[in-house]
C-alpha cells in the first residue's frame, strides 16, 4: 500500500498532537514541516524524526512529494494560507481551526465595500468565523457587503457571523448561498452593532437532499434599527430549510423580520 505523505504548516501544541496521531497510523507519515518557532520546531523534530523542515510555507505547498496538506497555524493566518494553497498543486487540505475573517472599518472615517466568494467543493467540510468591527468616531461609516457562497454536493459549511460595529455605522449586506445535492449549511448570525442594519439573505436549495439552517440573534438598544429579510428557495425534491430569528430590544430600538419560502413545482414531488 502506498504511504500517504503529509505536508504540515504549523507545529505548535495542536500540530504536535497531530504528529502523535500520524505516528500511530499505518502507511502514513509526516514528510515536510514548516514551523517558524525554533522551540516548537525542535519538539516536532523529536516526534517526526524522518520529516524534513522547510524554510517557508511555499516550500511545503509546492513540495512534489506530499499527498495532502495539514494547516495547524493561528486562526488569523488561515485565510491567507488557504489563498496561497489555491495557487499550489491541488491536494486535500485539513484546516485545524476555523477560517477567520476579521474586518475593522478604518479610523479615517472611510466606508468599506466587501465582496466575498466562498466555495466549498464536493464532499468538503469547513468552518468559517466572520467578525466585523469599527472604531468609535463621530463620522458615520458604512459597511457594504456582497457575499456569494456555493456549497458543492455532499459538502458541509458552518458559518458564524458576529457584527459588532459602532452605533455610528450603518450596514447593508446581501448574501446568497447555493447548495448542491445533499449539501448542508449552518449559518449563525449575532447582530449587536450598527445604527441601521439591512440584510437580505437567500438560500437556493438546488440539489436533492440539500438543507439550510439559518439562525439570527439580534441585540438592540438606544435607537438601533434592524431590517432582516431571509428567503429560502426549494428548487429540488427532498430539501429542508429552517430559519430562526430572535430579537432582544431595549429603549427605542426596532427589529423587522421578513421571510419567504418558495417551493418550485418540481420540488414538491
Amino acid at each position: 500500500m502506498k504511504t500517504v505523505k503529509y505536508g504540515i504548516i504549523g507545529c505548535g501544541m495542536m500540530g504536535q498532537e497531530h504528529l502523535r496521531n500520524i505516528a500511530l497510523l499505518p502507511d502514513v507519515e509526516a514528510t515536510v514541516i514548516f514551523e517558524p518557532d525554533a522551540g516548537m520546531r525542535a519538539a516536532a523534530a523529536e516526534l517526526a524524526p524522518k520529516a524534513k523542515f522547510a524554510e517557508s510555507e511555499a516550500d511545503v505547498l509546492h513540495d512534489p512529494d506530499i499527498d495532502c496538506l495539514l494547516v495547524v497555524s493561528p486562526n488569523h493566518e488561515h485565510l491567507r494560507q488557504l489563498e496561497c494553497a489555491l495557487d499550489a498543486p491541488h491536494r486535500p487540505i485539513l484546516m485545524e481551526k476555523p477560517i477567520y475573517f476579521l474586518t475593522c472599518l478604518s479610523e479615517d472615517g472611510h466606508s468599506t465595500i466587501s465582496r466575498n466568494v466562498i466555495f466549498a467543493d464536493e464532499s468538503s467540510k469547513a468552518t468559517i468565523v466572520q467578525e466585523l468591527y469599527s472604531p468609535k468616531i463621530e463620522t458615520q461609516q458604512a459597511y457594504l457587503e456582497l457575499m456569494n457562497t456555493n456549497v458543492g454536493d455532499n459538502a458541509q459549511l458552518d458559518v458564524t457571523t458576529l457584527q459588532m460595529l459602532d452605533q455610528n455605522a450603518v450596514t447593508f449586506s446581501t448574501k446568497r448561498t447555493d447548495l448542491g445535492q445533499d449539501a448542508k449549511v449552518n449559518w449563525y448570525s449575532g447582530l449587536f452593532g450598527s445604527m441601521l442594519s439591512r440584510y437580505k439573505i437567500e438560500y437556493f436549495l438546488n440539489g436533492t437532499g440539500a438543507s439550510s439552517n439559518d439562525s439570527e440573534v439580534i441585540f438592540g438598544n438606544n435607537e438601533q434599527s434592524f431590517d432582516i429579510q431571509t428567503n429560502v428557495n426549494h428548487e429540488s425534491p427532498a430539501t429542508e430549510g429552517r430559519v430562526v430569528e430572535k430579537s432582544i430590544l431595549r429603549n427605542k430600538s426596532k427589529s423587522l423580520f421578513k421571510g419567504m419560502i418558495r417551493i418550485k413545482e418540481n420540488a414538491s414531488k
